[in-house]
This record gives structure tokens, C-alpha cells and sequence, in this order.
């Protein structure tokens, strides 16, 4: 079987390839980014390749982005230009070492069958197609989750502080990318300590070393920051999202369409300093949340269930947004997802399970409860397809096994 499983591999790693070209050819616009967000990714990407920095004392605009994605793209614009066909090239280039990890997540974790499978339906899955050609932060974040899944799988199974070290890194380079990928933190350190025995000194150690590098990550960041603009701060995004989603005029009809109270735009705009726009966005977030917690607590609700809409809400209606495309990426969306409940309930005592669905969770807390993007939800949701292979798995192996007793 080792033979044949790796010339599936091979095969199902060309036919994700192959799709993703097409996709980026026949759907997309190859050399053409539509969306504000990845423009101004790329934007920052350019400049750190031609040697600017980040920020300065008088720019402190690019400290809206986590820094982890824009210096990515600035190494990718190094090796293959700065056309936005070249980046996405590159991100195509990484999609067989996502498949890759999935094979390993799923054969480490059951078998062979169900890491070819996983890795089957990982291509006919049009997210994953389609998302990382769009260059936002989970463009890369869609790719790292899986592998650090298998990180925390391996690390259970056999702790060793150096590949406790290396997850740290894994992770700390996620957080660096979007800075809610901290709940992998908790949950892969508790995954670790409960598999392999619960001691406090295991608790101890494993947390130490897991965590070291993205305190100094993180810390390290910050600290530049400090040095350069006078503050601590990792990103200025958090407090304006915020205060996106939860204002007078916050809807859950709609996505980021209504405007900001007037009274509130005028405050942001008098706003002296990058520091001073972030504190007055973010306390008055949390002013109206306190003021109105029934309306809050109900756009919390919508938002994370937004996040599971088999169609997403979009502002765009090209490309991949269009209608159609949305329906086709339900179908299969649907039919995962009914999957990997089932596998839940068989797989329901398994400890790598719970912790793969406590990631899916906070995952979407953490996001949802800000903006709603399907796009956060992706990069766990190979979690519920890995459970889906393995339902797929159970039913060949009783299938076959019914044959073989009919050839008897």
C-alpha cells in the first residue's frame, strides 16, 4: 500500500495544482487583486522588499497590519517579483505541502486511507482552492493550521522539547500573521500535557517551551513599536473592528456597509495619533456594548453564526463571489460538515478530537464575535473534514469487507 499511497499522493498533489491554476486563469484575474485589504498587504510587501521600514516616526499607517503576513509576501516579492501572478504562483506552489500535512494529520492519527482521503477532499473543497489566491492573512494561515495540528498530535504521542520549541515557532509565526491565533496557545499546550500524563511539572515545561518564542515574538514587536512610535502595541486594528461591529448603526443584515455614527466618525478624525484613533475606537466599542448588552449580545450571535453560512456574504459579486461559485462551494461545504458530525460522535472520547473541536471553537469566538469573514472559519475547518475522511474511511473498509465475504 506504501507504494501505491504515495503515487495517490503524488496524483491528487498535481490534480490540487492543476485546479488551483485553473482557478487563478479561468475565474480569476490573474494579475489583478479587486479587494482593498490584500492591495494594502501587498502595498507593504513592495515597500519591505525595496528595503523601507515597516513604519516610522512620521509613517505609523502600515501599524494597522499585523506584521507576520506583509514580511512573508516581502520575502516571496524577493524570489519571484512583485506581480501579483508571481505571489500567488508561490502561495500555488505551497498547496502540496498543505496536502502533504494533511496526509500525515490523517494517516498519523487513523491510517494511510484516511490521510489519502483527507487530502482528496482537501481538493475538492473550494475554499481551499480558491483562498489562498486571494493574498489576505489566511491565504498562509489555511496552510500553517494543519501542520500545526500535527505538531500538537506528534508532540502528545512523544513529547521533546525541541519539537516543543519548534511548535512554539509554528506558532508564534501564526499569531504573527493574525494575532487571534493565540487560542492555538492554551489548547495545544493542554493537548500535550493530558496526553502524555497530567503532572505540574509537564504543565510547567511544556507551556515554558511552547510559549517562549511568541512571548518573544510578540514582545519583540511591541517593543520596536515602543522604541519607534513612543507605544506598545502589537496592531492598531483591534479597537476600529471592533467598533465596526458594535455601534448604533451595527447591523447583522449587512457586512461592514453602514457608516459609523456621524458623531463618531468626527471624534476618529480628530484623533492626533494612531494610539489616540485606537483608544477612542476601542472605548467606543466597549460603551456601546455595555450600554446596549442585549443588542450586543445579539450581534455576537448572528456573527458567529454568519461564519457557518453555507453562502457567504460578500461585498463583491466577481470572481469567485459570484452566485454561482457560492453555490457550488456549498454543496461539498455541506456534505463535510454533515461528515464530520458523525465522525464527531464516533470519534467523540478521542482527546486529539476534543482538542482539534476546542480550536474550531475559539477559533470562530474570537473572530466572530468581531467581523465576519468566512475565511477566519477556513483555517480550522479542516478539522471537520478530517473527521469527515474518516467516516468515508469507516464505510470503504465495511464496504470492502462485505465484498470479500461475498468472494468467500
Amino acid at each position: 500500500m506504501k507504494r501505491n499511497g504515495t503515487l495517490i499522493l503524488l496524483l491528487i498533489m498535481l490534480a490540487g495544482i492543476i485546479m488551483q491554476l485553473a482557478m487563478l486563469f479561468l475565474v480569476m484575474e490573474p494579475n489583478e487583486l479587486k479587494w482593498y485589504d490584500p492591495n494594502d498587504y501587498l502595498r507593504i510587501a513592495r515597500e519591505l522588499a525595496q528595503g523601507d521600514a515597516y513604519s516610522t516616526a512620521d509613517n505609523e499607517r502600515n501599524l494597522y497590519r499585523a506584521p507576520g503576513y506583509p514580511m512573508l509576501l516581502s520575502l516571496m516579492i524577493n524570489i519571484v517579483g512583485e506581480k501579483v501572478v508571481s505571489v500567488r504562483l508561490f502561495h500555488i506552489l505551497l498547496f502540496p505541502v498543505f496536502l502533504y500535512f494533511l496526509y500525515r494529520l490523517g494517516r498519523d492519527w487513523k491510517n494511510e486511507f484516511t490521510g489519502l482521503m483527507l487530502a482528496f477532499l482537501a481538493i475538492i473543497y473550494p475554499f481551499f482552492i480558491y483562498v489562498p489566491l486571494t493574498l489576505y492573512p489566511e491565504a498562509l494561515l489555511l496552510y500553517l493550521l494543519p501542520f500545526i495540528a500535527w505538531l500538537m498530535l506528534k508532540n502528545g504521542n512523544d513529547p521533546h522539547w525541541l519539537w516543543l520549541l519548534f511548535s512554539g515557532a509554528m506558532i508564534a509565526l501564526a499569531i504573527l500573521i493574525r494575532p487571534t491565533a493565540i487560542f492555538i496557545l492554551p489548547v495545544f499546550v493542554l493537548y500535550v500535557v493530558l496526553k502524555s500524563g497530567w503532572k505540574w511539572q509537564k504543565f510547567l515545561s511544556a507551556g515554558i517551551l511552547v510559549c517562549l518564542i511568541p512571548v518573544l515574538a510578540v514582545s519583540g514587536w511591541m517593543l520596536r513599536n515602543y522604541n519607534i512610535h513612543g507605544k506598545a502595541m502589537f496592531s492598531s486594528a483591534g479597537g476600529y473592528n471592533l467598533l465596526m461591529s458594535y455601534n448604533d448603526n451595527a447591523s447583522i443584515a449587512v457586512k461592514l456597509d453602514y457608516p459609523l455614527p456621524v458623531r463618531i466618525q468626527e471624534r476618529l478624525a480628530a484623533a492626533d495619533s494612531k494610539e489616540e484613533y485606537e483608544n477612542i475606537a476601542r472605548d467606543e466599542a466597549l460603551a456601546f456594548i455595555k450600554k446596549n448588552p442585549a443588542k450586543a449580545l445579539k450581534l455576537s450571535f448572528f456573527k458567529l453564526l454568519d461564519l457557518w453560512n453555507p453562502f457567504p456574504r460578500t461585498t463583491t459579486s466577481s470572481g469567485f463571489a459570484r452566485p454561482q461559485f457560492k453555490i457550488i462551494s456549498a454543496i461539498p461545504y455541506i456534505i463535510f460538515l454533515i461528515l464530520g458530525f458523525f465522525g464527531f460522535l464516533k470519534n467523540r472520547r478521542d482527546g486529539f478530537v476534543i482538542a482539534l473541536l476546542f480550536l474550531t471553537l475559539l477559533n470562530c469566538l474570537l473572530n466572530g464575535i468581531i467581523a465576519v469573514s468566512v475565511r477566519y472559519r477556513l483555517i480550522t475547518d479542516f478539522a471537520f473534514l478530517l473527521l469527515a475522511a474518516d467516516v468515508i474511511t469507516g464505510i470503504w473498509a465495511k464496504k470492502t469487507r462485505n465484498n470479500h465475504k461475498r468472494d468467500v
